[in-house]
């Protein structure tokens, strides 16, 4: 698989931890308990990180109703740890990141 949105809402795998079958690759799994872990990985990591931003590109406008739940589940992820969280958007795929890095530094993001 590649890329695979959701592999065990699906039913392409039975769990992210134990696949089975004769499944391998990668997932996008954005899932709360995913996010949740990802923001306690970089927690452990840095335990004194207070802020925490993402950056992404704006999406099609096709895909902004799953962005805005997905975004709300890593602001409560963010939430439940303690951690102020910000977006931060590029305005598309070729659009250099150097322009949003300014702000978070502004923010103080400790993670992006």
């Amino acid at each position: 698989m590649y890329g695979a949105t959701n592999p065990v809402g699906i039913g392409l795998v039975q769990s992210l931890a134990r696949p089975g079958g004769n499944v391998t690759g990668l997932s996008d799994d954005q899932a709360a308990e995913v996010i949740g872990k990802r923001l306690q990985l970089l927690k452990d990591v840095s335990p004194r990180l207070s802020k925490v931003a993402v950056l992404t590109r704006v999406p099609p406008s096709a895909v902004v109703p799953q962005l805005s739940s997905l975004e709300k589940v890593w602001e409560a992820g963010a939430k439940e740890l303690n951690l102020q969280f910000r977006w931060m958007y590029l305005q598309s795929p070729t659009t250099s990141i150097r322009p949003s890095l300014p702000s978070s530094e502004r923010d103080s993001a400790r993670s992006v």
